[in-house]
C-alpha cells in the first residue's frame, strides 16, 4: 500500500485547492453558506489526501472529487442548506 507520504501532502493540496473552488461555485448560494461550502470541500479534499493510494489510482484530482462533494453534500444535510447545482 503507496500512500502519500507528508511531504507530499502539502504539494497535492496546494495544486487541489482550486478543484475545492471549481466544485462549490457549482452551487448556487449565498456568500455565508458558500464560506461553509468551501470549508467543507477543503476538508473533503485533505480526507482525500489522505485516503489516496498511489499503486490503486494514477490520478489525484479524480479520486479527489468525490470525497469532497460528498463532505459539501454533508455539510447541506447538517444545515437544511437549500441548493442548486449548474450543470
Amino acid at each position: 500500500m503507496n500512500k502519500i507520504n507528508y511531504r507530499n501532502y502539502e504539494y497535492v493540496i496546494v495544486n487541489n485547492i482550486n478543484l475545492v473552488y471549481q466544485i462549490a461555485s457549482r452551487f448556487n448560494v449565498d456568500v455565508d453558506n458558500e464560506k461553509n461550502i468551501i470549508n467543507a470541500g477543503m476538508a473533503g479534499l485533505l480526507k482525500a489526501a489522505v485516503k489516496f493510494d498511489i499503486s490503486k489510482e494514477d490520478d489525484f484530482s479524480k479520486f479527489a472529487v468525490k470525497y469532497i462533494l460528498k463532505a459539501i453534500k454533508k455539510e447541506f444535510r447538517k444545515e437544511t442548506i437549500e441548493y442548486k447545482i449548474q450543470k
